[in-house]
């Protein structure tokens, strides 16, 4: 019963997200969960910036796992609010798990896509967030410029947007790494083809300007990763290719014969001494 409702419920996402590239699998969950501890630091500086504050009423965009909306309901206190959006309600019923068993009743899940025109579901909290927060999020938009429509009726005037994305790179090790290298550049293309921009932290800021914005804020990280060894970053590519591998397929971006090199590639053990460079945008912008 419980694996038929497992599958029941990603079919319910199929259904409902033809833009996110990646699965919205427990493997997906897992590997958001290494992304957001390899990230966290940088997040927690990114919002500390933003103002995140006890007794906000506020909105994770793309919770998942519901990892930084653990962090986020605990930073906005009992007097707080934190609104979780993601358009997979898998990984909203696996967020909601986490959450209730650390004992969080601030916390309302929302299933919805945050690319929506005018999405029922956010209507009562129009113009009534002090903060809107999104992490990785913008890169699987095929309709960035909706997305942000909605952040902003979802913001009092005063309020922020918090925007983290990625800028990916054809060969982010140090030395390169034939393997990822090759997994990035196709990754990069597949974005393409589906109307996404893998490289998209770079063009935050554009989508903040015009007379509702005033910019606050706006910086990019590397950040040196272990690609290799225990626990190192090459298991969050695997899982990221394996979560997405129809997709290649499907955009003839690879022939089954391409993408089952590509997963011998990153299937095999890069040196200890591999580092991955993971280059971050963040974003501040005030509502006025």
């Amino acid at each position: 019963m419980k694996t038929l409702k497992v599958l029941m419920l990603m079919a319910m996402t199929a259904q409902a997200s033809s833009s996110y590239t990646l699965a919205s699998s427990e493997e997906e969950a897992a590997r958001l969960k290494r992304q957001n501890t390899v990230m966290l630091d940088n997040a927690k500086a990114h919002l500390k910036k933003a103002g995140l504050t006890a007794g906000q009423t506020l909105i994770d965009i793309g919770c998942g796992g519901g990892d930084m909306t653990l962090y986020l309901a605990e930073a906005v206190g009992p007097k707080g609010h934190v609104l979780a959006l993601d358009v997979s309600e898998a990984q909203l019923t696996i967020a909601r798990s986490k959450i209730q068993a650390a004992g969080f009743k601030n916390v309302t899940y929302i299933h919805c896509d945050i690319q929506d025109a005018e999405p029922a579901a956010l209507k009562e909290w129009q113009d009534k967030l002090d903060l809107a927060y999104s992490k990785l999020v913008f890169m699987h938009l095929t309709k960035v410029e909706a997305g942000v429509a909605n952040m902003t009726k979802l913001l009092k005037v005063g309020g922020i947007a918090a925007v983290q994305d990625s800028i990916w790179s054809e060969s982010p090790c140090q030395p390169p790494y034939p393997p990822l290298d090759y997994y990035c550049q196709k990754r990069i293309e597949l974005g393409c083809k589906r109307g996404q921009d893998c490289k998209i932290g770079a063009k935050l800021e554009q989508f903040f300007q015009g007379p509702q914005w005033a910019p606050q804020d706006y910086y990019v990280v590397k950040t040196p990763t272990a690609l290799g060894g225990d626990g190192g970053y090459i298991a969050n590519f695997r899982a990221a290719l394996n979560g997405s591998r129809q997709h290649y397929l499907d955009e003839a971006i690879l022939s089954a014969d391409e993408l089952a090199k590509m997963e011998q590639g990153l299937a095999a053990t890069p040196p200890k001494d591999m580092v991955v460079i993971l280059t971050q945008a963040y974003l501040v912008a005030q509502k006025i």
